[in-house]
């Protein structure tokens, strides 16, 4: 049903978003956008590696790195990882960035070195 409906988004839509929380929502993602044709720019407009409850500050920042690649290739012009307090911070409430995560950096690291 979203197929359909993407597919005829009127122009006044900017874009069109996916999101994408598996290797399978990317595998549909590619799949979708292989077949069909949309004039609206293509955004990854919720991203994850996994529940908060369960992120690994060991792979996340690796997961990152691997979703901006996907998003590249799929010619996204935005990717927005799902903001909750434990992206940005291990302490909580967020005061300030010294205790920052890994994947907040990797963050940082790919905005500084692609815009």
């Amino acid at each position: 049903m979203y197929d359909a409906f993407l597919i005829g988004l009127p122009s006044a839509i900017s874009f069109a978003g996916f999101d994408c929380y598996t290797q399978s929502d990317d595998q549909a993602t590619q799949n979708f956008l292989s077949k069909h044709r949309i004039a609206q720019s293509v955004w990854i407009a919720e991203t994850w590696s996994q529940p908060s409850e369960n992120s690994n500050p060991q792979t996340d920042p690796a997961w990152l790195l691997s979703e901006y690649n996907f998003a590249v290739q799929i010619h996204a012009s935005e990717i927005m990882p799902f903001y909750t307090d434990n992206f940005a911070s291990y302490s909580q409430p967020i005061t300030n960035f010294v205790a920052s995560t890994p994947v907040a950096r990797e963050f940082h690291a790919i905005i500084s070195a692609n815009g």
